[in-house]
C-alpha cells in the first residue's frame, strides 16, 4: 500500500506550478503579438500590390506615348516670333514641341504639345500633364489636357546637343530659341512615396536637320 506522502508527491509532479503557468501564458501572448504583426504587414503588402501594378502600367503607357511622340518632333520655324529659331521650347519642368497628330485625330496635320509639371501644393499632389491642340488653331484656343502621372514630387527635363555651332554637345536644362532640335531629351520623374521612374531618354529623329518653313 502506497504511503500518503508518496501519493501527494506524485500528484504535485503530475500538475503545473504557478510559475510554469505564468511562463506559458506569457509565451502565448508573445506569439500572438508576433503573428498579429505578421498578418498586418502581409495585409498592407497585399493592399499595396494593386497600386504598384496600376502605377507601373501608367508609367509604361506614359513612356510609350512620349517615346513615340517626342521622337517625331518637327523643326518648324516659329512663325509668331519672326526669329530664325524653331518652335521647340524646353525647360527643366516643361516642354513645348510640334509633332504629327495621332492617327486617331480626324483632322490630321501637326499638333502642338505641352508637357508640364504641376508641383505639389498643400491641397493637391504633383501631376505630370500633357496638353495638345492642333497647330493651325490659334495659341489661345482651348485644347485637351491629359494626366500622364500623378503623385509626382519632382520632374527634371534635360536636353543633349550642340547649343551653338562653336560649342560641343552637352546636356542642358534649357533648350530655347535654338536653330535645331536637340539630339536627345531626358525625362526623370520622382514620386511622393520616394520611388522613381526609370529615366526616359528619347532620340529625336530629325535632330540636326535645318528648320522648315510652313
Amino acid at each position: 500500500m502506497t504511503a500518503p506522502s508518496t501519493q501527494r508527491r506524485r500528484t504535485a509532479e503530475a500538475g503545473f506550478t504557478l510559475v510554469e503557468l505564468l511562463v506559458a501564458v506569457s509565451l502565448l501572448a508573445l506569439l500572438t503579438v508576433v503573428l498579429a504583426g505578421g498578418m498586418t504587414l502581409a495585409t498592407k503588402r497585399f493592399t499595396r500590390h494593386p497600386e504598384r501594378i496600376d502605377r507601373a502600367q501608367r508609367i509604361a503607357a506614359a513612356q510609350d506615348f512620349l517615346l513615340t511622340t517626342l521622337a517625331d518632333a518637327r523643326p518648324l520655324l516659329d512663325q509668331d516670333s519672326g526669329a530664325a529659331h524653331i518652335a521647340f521650347a524646353g525647360g527643366p519642368t516643361q516642354l513645348l514641341f510640334l509633332a504629327p497628330a495621332p492617327e486617331s485625330t480626324p483632322e490630321g496635320g501637326l499638333m502642338a504639345y505641352g508637357l508640364r509639371f504641376n508641383p505639389p501644393t498643400r491641397g493637391a499632389d504633383g501631376r505630370l500633364e500633357l496638353g495638345a491642340r492642333l497647330f493651325d488653331v490659334p495659341a489661345g484656343a482651348s485644347g485637351r489636357t491629359t494626366l500622364l502621372l500623378d503623385h509626382v514630387a519632382k520632374v527634371q527635363l534635360s536636353y543633349y546637343g550642340r547649343v551653338a555651332r562653336e560649342t560641343r554637345p552637352s546636356w542642358n536644362d534649357e533648350w530655347d530659341a535654338a536653330r535645331a532640335l536637340p539630339s536627345l531629351a531626358r525625362i526623370a520623374v520622382a514620386f511622393s512615396d520616394g520611388t522613381t521612374m526609370p529615366d526616359l531618354v528619347v532620340a529625336l529623329r530629325l535632330a540636326g536637320q535645318p528648320p522648315v518653313r510652313r
